[in-house]
């Protein structure tokens, strides 16, 4: 089988984004599945390399992907830019930096020219200085694929889905709805079957308030919405269960149990999940026709141009995409 073509775009350059990208193509085994087409600036890679000395010489410059190598880091010099980098501090320029990677990346993939993408860490505030709109990565590519995007964390020890994701906390119940439920749930089983090639998956379901609302003296939400949702899909022959009281559910028990939870927010769900799985999580945006995973943790301002961070999660984050764009190829086989 021909090799993935990955895209990747670069995050924020003060970021760890270049030193993960630099050193876990260190790895060779990476090179196995996929061939890696990295959109940034030439003159912010080298400087980059120089500031943290990093080596860049395993990076091939090209100007179209039809020209990238195999067992290097291909690098689209997408754009010229002569700042200077400020390495450990998110900045305006560097945010439209990273908004650039991003966009030229996502054409690349709306034009058929790579198959699916790894994007690095940005910080949120300076990008939206640029694109008013934005509000993540998730929300973005949504916009621009079709479908309906659920953020999917997984590792080996489990699989965590999200009904409300980038939202204020005092919004979380307004947006509980039964038709929100079932549509994340009937996505979630979707992704599970096609992507992770699981025939009956099972899914748990966490409550929103604490101890499932305890028949309401607590909330109303689990009678009224969560609990009614659950019953409609069990009525479709989808295994679900739940909601469950999230402060017990998370015991090796459960976790073996159950192929993939759904949250009701977004703390709920990645505060147990980053605790088990920070070095060899991924993010997935499941529910769209573009493949598209990162890594679980932020730009690590603090650890830039150090040579410190941890690529264990920018690595499962790549071998993670070129394996679900290969189990879907295989469905349409």
């Amino acid at each position: 089988m021909q090799k993935v073509r990955l895209g990747i775009s670069v995050g924020d350059i003060n970021g760890v984004g270049l030193e993960l990208i630099i050193k876990g193509f260190q790895d060779l085994s990476l090179y196995k599945c996929c061939n890696p087409i990295l959109y940034c600036c030439k003159n912010l890679v080298f400087k980059y390399a120089e500031k943290a000395k990093l080596n860049p010489k395993k990076i091939n410059f090209i100007e179209k992907e039809n020209q990238a190598e195999e067992n290097v880091i291909n690098c689209i010099h997408n754009f010229k830019s002569d700042y200077l980098l400020n390495l450990g501090t998110s900045t305006i320029e560097s945010g439209f930096i990273a908004l650039q990677s991003l966009k030229h990346v996502s054409e690349a993939a709306l034009d058929g020219k790579i198959d699916c993408l790894v994007t690095c860490p940005i910080n949120k505030e300076t990008v939206k200085l640029h694109s008013k709109d934005f509000i993540g990565h998730t929300e973005y590519f949504e916009n621009l694929f079709n479908g309906s995007s659920l953020m999917l964390m997984t590792s080996d020890q489990m699989k965590i889905a999200f009904l409300t994701g980038h939202i204020a906390l005092n919004k979380v119940s307004k947006t509980i709805n039964d038709k929100a439920i079932y549509s994340k749930i009937k996505t979630l089983h979707k992704t599970l079957q096609n992507d992770f090639r699981i025939k009956h998956p099972k899914i748990a379901v966490l409550a929103l308030n604490p101890h499932a609302g305890e028949n309401g003296i607590i909330g109303y939400e689990e009678i009224e919405t969560i609990i009614p949702a659950v019953k409609r899909i069990k009525n479709e022959n989808i295994i679900c269960d739940g909601p469950f009281p999230a402060d017990s559910f998370f015991s090796k028990s459960n976790l073996k149990k159950y192929d993939a939870i759904l949250s009701m927010y977004h703390d709920q769900g990645l505060i147990p999940f980053k605790m088990c799985s920070f070095s060899s999580g991924v993010n997935f945006t499941s529910g769209l026709e573009i493949v598209r995973t990162s890594p679980v943790h932020g730009p690590a301002f603090d650890l830039s141009g150090k040579n410190m961070s941890d690529v264990g999660s920018f690595k499962q984050s790549v071998i993670q995409a070129c394996l679900i764009y290969k189990n879907r190829l295989s469905l349409n086989l």
